[in-house]
């Protein structure tokens, strides 16, 4: 199995995560662009704490356990 890959970046002044990022989330040149490992990204998914991606990250596929 392949961990998922995420990224921190600011869009619009405010923290977004993505996992797996797509061509349409622009993270390439995005400010402030951090990787960050699997274990925080599903921890900071889970969390609520940062806004997620509405183009890599669908709600229902937030675990919450």
């Amino acid at each position: 199995m392949i961990e998922p890959y995420y990224v921190i970046n600011r869009n619009d002044g405010m923290d977004t995560l993505h996992r797996n990022p797509r061509e349409e989330c622009n993270v390439d040149d995005a400010e402030g662009r951090q990787n960050v490992d699997p274990l925080t990204g599903a921890a900071l998914e889970k969390s609520g704490d940062i806004h997620l991606c509405g183009h890599c990250i669908a709600p229902s596929e937030v675990s919450t356990e």
